[in-house]
């Protein structure tokens, strides 16, 4: 495959879910014929075809237009600073101020149980005795 350029910017905080949108919304347009679509396809995808293309098509050229090869590239690279984020707002909560609690604000507490729970799950996933 021959990289190309990216053309978009990811945002500092990028969002999963809005990504999404704009790879339904670039399906869309590209299948209306929408000339803005059609260029930023062109410019990520070798030879597109109306009658085919398909959300994956979509969210590859996201991605690419992003400057990821592939859309799951694109989606650990999110993953990562989704998870950096809430790493350094732990960090930062657990070294604030003496006046909050030991273990941070609520909000915090709450994504620590949820990672702590989804690591706590993957580690089983693959075990005898819960496969």
């Amino acid at each position: 495959m021959s990289r190309t350029l990216p053309t978009q910017r990811m945002h500092e905080h990028p969002d999963l879910d809005q990504l999404k949108r704009q790879a339904k919304e670039l399906l869309r347009a590209f299948l209306a014929d929408e000339p803005e679509a059609t260029v930023e396809v062109h410019a990520h995808y070798t030879r597109p075809d109306r009658t085919t293309f398909a959300l994956h098509d979509a969210q590859l050229v996201l991605a690419r237009s992003h400057g990821f090869e592939s859309w799951p590239k694109l989606k650990a690279h999110v993953d990562g600073v989704t998870v950096r984020r809430l790493a350094d707002t732990v960090r930062s909560e657990r070294c604030g101020s003496s006046s909050q609690d030991a273990g941070g604000s609520p909000r915090t507490r709450q994504y620590g149980d949820i990672v702590r729970r989804r690591a706590s799950a993957n580690s089983l996933r693959g075990h005898e005795s819960f496969a």
